[in-house]
């Protein structure tokens, strides 16, 4: 059997799956899983499908051979580190965990379907009662989110109008484009609720500007990571100016490369750590200490709910699949928690 029919019968399987309406919880109604997420699991099982597809010949295995992969295999399969999808990032524990979750209840289906009764320690199901991986997806561990005060946040908004005005003032040369790029950064993860990980990887191409669609002039598409699918943000209004400016500098500068926010002239994508830094240099010079990237993102979700957004608008915004994030925002937003 050739690859791509060892493909097409990987992906029939995963797809046979989502047909048979594999939804959990109270929100999952008939059943049936919603869209974005039989996207983002769509693009993890196709990771998983290239990697059996890539094992030595005799080791490849097709729709067939799914009830035969081993917690060997798998343990293969997560060592090799192989970036999420959409980004050039190794996975994180918790991707790790997700990514071995949806593997169990696809390898769990195959086998019913075979006619073969699934135990309770399956090849995935072995991995995930490790410690490195059992409580990995454990909510307890995210914490409650903390956003800003409302005087903390209008601090963040006044110290970025004011890196706009000084950036206006002089033709940003040598290593003071930086300073452009950080502003623009810390205002769309404030502005749009963008996390770091979506700062780094929106794409240039991913910026829409001039267009008043729905609630906003500025829109920002960003891509898939694993965890979250492709996503559609508003930009608030305060938050253009900057946004543009960076982008008349970067063209000025000739800066290269598809990021919206390289690391350097060469249009190198920004690293996690550089990500980081620019964003807290930026809550630094507004006076707010113990400055975490996360907490501008926080800020504008609790900030989209209080101005009367629906949940499920605010949670596609956002680019969330679980619900259980968005309950904690919107509780914050009830309890009367103000943002800008």
């Amino acid at each position: 059997m050739s690859s791509r029919s060892r493909s097409t019968e990987l992906q029939s399987v995963f797809e046979d799956w989502v047909a048979s309406r594999p939804g959990r919880g109270p929100r999952a109604g008939n059943g049936a899983l919603a869209d974005t997420s039989a996207r983002l699991y769509r693009d993890m099982w196709a990771v998983f499908s290239q990697f059996l597809l890539s094992r030595p010949k005799r080791r490849s295995v097709d729709a067939s051979g799914l009830t035969a992969v081993r917690s060997t295999d798998l343990r293969d399969f997560v060592d090799a580190a192989q970036p999420a999808p959409g980004t050039g990032q190794p996975w994180s524990a918790r991707y790790a965990w997700r990514m071995l979750h949806l593997i169990d209840r696809v390898l769990r289906f195959q086998l019913l379907r075979c006619g073969l009764r699934p135990g309770p320690h399956t090849a995935a199901a072995e991995l995930l009662r490790e410690t490195s991986f059992r409580f990995a997806n454990a909510s307890h561990l995210d914490g409650e989110p903390r956003p800003l005060r409302a005087r903390e946040a209008q601090r963040v908004q006044r110290s970025l109008e004011g890196e706009l005005k000084a950036s206006l003032a002089l033709d940003p040369t040598g290593r003071q484009w930086k300073a452009v790029r950080d502003a623009a950064a810390a205002a769309v993860m404030l502005g749009a609720g963008l996390g770091p990980g979506d700062v780094q990887s929106l794409p240039l191409d991913g910026i829409r500007l001039g267009s008043r669609r729905r609630v906003a002039s500025a829109w920002l598409r960003v891509p898939a990571d694993g965890l979250s699918p492709e996503h559609e943000a508003p930009l608030a209004e305060w938050a253009v100016p900057l946004l543009k400016r960076w982008l008349v500098v970067r063209r000025r500068r000739g800066i290269d490369g598809p990021w919206a926010f390289p690391s350097t002239a060469k249009g190198s994508p920004l690293s996690r750590m550089s990500c980081h830094r620019c964003v807290v240099r930026v809550l630094d010079a507004a006076g707010v200490t113990g400055g975490v990237p996360f907490r501008l993102r926080h800020t504008c979700a609790v900030a989209w709910l209080k101005a009367g957004h629906d949940e499920e608008t605010v949670g596609q915004w956002l680019g969330l699949v679980e619900r259980k994030a968005l309950r904690r925002y919107a509780t914050l937003a009830r309890r009367g928690q103000r943002a800008v």
